[in-house]
């Protein structure tokens, strides 16, 4: 018997913020903890989050082609009790 919906599948901010550092190296930027100071409108996460990889990689695409970006840094914070702001900071 049914018992009511199904509860929302676990959600991993922290594999998230990993996939993005892992991608601006990729795509040749470099990590800088200190580029916290300048940054776009975060991207909400959250395991509704249906385009979430390529939000990031798109973001993290535009900073790579600005010849005046080198570094980035990336983070989240909480939104919500299931959902996060994952800022990408530049520099």
């Amino acid at each position: 018997m049914p018992t009511g919906p199904a509860p929302e599948p676990a959600f991993d901010v922290g594999y998230w913020v990993d996939f993005a550092k892992a991608y601006a190296k990729s795509v040749g930027l470099e990590l800088d903890s200190e580029a916290v100071s300048c940054w776009d409108n975060p991207t909400i996460a959250s395991s509704a989050s249906r385009y979430l990889e390529r939000d990031l990689c798109g973001l993290l695409n535009k900073y790579s082609r600005d010849a005046d970006i080198t570094a980035v840094w990336i983070w989240a914070e909480p939104r919500t009790e299931s959902s996060w702001d994952i800022y990408i900071g530049y520099a």
